[in-house]
């Protein structure tokens, strides 16, 4: 059993050694894009794999968390200018508000149904995206989100939103 713990602990160590040099390892600027992007979905396949794996239930709906954190914090930069830090805060609490809500009444729900109001769930909140132009400007985007900025500084090159995706996605 030690035996196995210390090979664990050894494989572990390499893998995080190897996160933290790779993006400097000469890769293109659109390349440490793609492993921000792939930090980000990580986070995005943890919490459905404890929602289905753990607690072994259905749900189709995790992009509308998703959705909702993503453009909670995105307005918020873009309309009140508010910082990073609490735009990324209320993007949580307004995706939790949003699972607490649809949460109690699926409370009963499990299999088929629980997967049916997960995936109707994220369908009404891609139409209201979608919809809502005036808001959301819709299928156009939102474009011109200012650079995130932490703890005085101003995250403009891939690498640097990679050294903070990495540590948020090793503490999820």
């Amino acid at each position: 059993m030690k035996k196995i713990l210390t090979k664990r602990s050894i494989l572990l160590a390499l893998l995080l050694i190897g996160l933290v040099i790779l993006p400097f390892m000469g890769l293109s600027n659109y390349m440490v894009r793609v492993l921000v992007n792939c930090l980000l979905y990580s986070v995005l396949a943890l919490s459905l794999n404890m929602f289905s794996g753990i607690c072994g239930q259905i749900s189709l709906g995790h992009i509308g968390f998703f959705c909702i954190g993503a453009y909670t914090s995105a307005l918020m930069s873009l309309r009140l200018n508010a910082p990073f830090g609490l735009c990324f805060l209320s993007a949580g609490v307004l995706a939790a508000v949003a699972a607490i809500l649809i949460g109690i009444p699926a409370l009963k729900l499990s299999g088929g149904y629980l997967a049916i109001i997960t995936i109707s769930f994220s369908e009404i909140i891609r139409l209201v995206i979608v919809n809502w132009v005036s808001f959301t400007r819709g299928p156009m985007g939102l474009p011109g989100v200012p650079q995130a900025q932490v703890f005085g500084v101003k995250l403009s090159s891939p690498y640097q939103y990679y050294l903070l995706s990495m540590p948020l996605t090793l503490l999820v």
